[in-house]
């Protein structure tokens, strides 16, 4: 039953995102409606879905450099939502029963909107701002049925148009009042849920507070650079151009991939040439086998698929080569004896024997 929780709620943000456009819109029209009041819903129309889509483009690598500068509209959309419900409460243009929990909602949000704004661009809000951060993280896993929706740009909570002038019929009523109590129910799920969980484990941290951090290991200290998206087919021309140019800007000390199992061999001959120069420059590279699924989470308990994850390991080696010959032959030797495991006892030795083999290899060639 869980299952189909995540689902609904993406079920739920369409519905409640061409709601505000076509109410926001209508309002917009009124004539009856004050001038400032049609401004606003005006705004709120217009920039809804320009900003659902920014916030979506900057949380990928590829599109995400394009639109970096205009992180900041879907922080203005919320608050505009707000100042709205604000405005149709203050005036009595909204019926209270559905005014209430819909203003309330969208204030929330709103300054969580903006408390993530200002944590992505390198300020340090006070405790209790930064409470309602991992508040609505955990009241979105709650109410997603899975931590996956965490890993998801989609899953995120939209404003609400406060429907202002009554309802003209009993079926918009009825809707009008489910929708604020969708609005009641976020609200309890941040603020009775998910809140005294996040103060618990934020104050856990308190027990490092005084901890010296250290200004460099002991070791050489090595900066890497993670390129392309995580892939599972050949990566797109624009990352490809843009990262090749980040890479002859920046002098790093690795390099990081990352592929998904499964990876075509098709994909893996394309991030062979974009690796290329940097292989002749004798630069580490650090490929890492990633997880699919990572836009919408999976609807029921995926099972661990390990042999799938050694084949493509497998391929990897045999076409990357990100560690030194004599290494790869006993990468090879501990894979093929896994291969040919068949009772519980042996697998576990040869399982051991690949992750000893694969880690000796990571420490000598900087590759894992």
């Amino acid at each position: 039953m869980t299952g189909l929780l995540a689902p609904a709620h993406l079920a739920l943000t369409v519905i409640i995102i061409v709601w505000d456009v076509v109410l926001a819109g209508r309002i917009a029209q009124n004539d009856q409606a004050p001038r400032v009041f049609q401004a606003i819903c005006g705004l709120a129309a217009l920039l809804l879905v320009p900003g659902l889509l920014f916030t979506l483009a900057t949380s990928t690598v590829v599109t995400g450099r394009a639109v970096a500068t205009m992180d900041w509209v879907w922080p203005a959309v919320l608050v505009l939502f707000a100042a709205q419900a604000v405005y149709a409460f203050m005036r009595g243009l909204v019926n209270v029963a559905w005014g209430i929990p819909i203003l309330i909602y969208n204030l929330l949000i709103a300054v969580i909107g903006i408390i993530r704004f200002a944590v992505a661009h390198g300020h340090s809000p006070a405790e209790p701002l930064v409470s309602l951060l991992a508040a609505q993280s955990l009241a979105m896993v709650f109410a997603g049925g899975t931590s996956g929706v965490l890993a998801s740009p989609l899953f995120l909570n939209v404003p609400m148009v406060s429907p202002a002038f009554p309802a003209l019929h009993s079926l918009t009523a009825s809707f009008r009042f489910l929708v604020s109590l969708y609005a009641s129910l976020w609200c309890a799920f941040i603020v009775a849920i998910g809140l005294p969980r996040a103060v618990v484990q934020l104050r856990n941290y308190e027990a490092h507070r005084r901890d010296q951090l250290r200004e460099r290991p002991d070791a050489d200290f090595a900066v890497g650079l993670k390129i392309l998206p995580d892939m599972a087919s050949p990566p797109p021309p624009p990352a490809i151009r843009a990262d090749s140019a980040l890479l002859d800007t920046l002098n790093v000390d690795a390099i990081s991939v990352v592929v998904i199992p499964g990876i075509t061999r098709q994909a893996l001959d394309s991030v062979a040439r974009v690796l290329e120069p940097v292989r002749r420059d004798s630069t580490p590279i650090v490929v890492a086998i990633g997880y699919r699924g990572t836009i919408l989470p999976e609807l029921k308990r995926a099972e661990f698929d390990e042999n799938g994850r050694l084949a493509t390991v497998r391929r990897v080696m045999e076409r990357l080569h990100p560690v030194e010959q004599d290494e790869g032959a006993s990468f090879f030797r501990a894979l093929d004896a896994r291969e040919r495991a068949a009772d519980g006892a042996a697998e576990f030795a040869e399982l051991r024997l690949v992750h000893d083999v694969t880690h000796g290899a990571a420490e000598c060639t900087g590759a894992v």
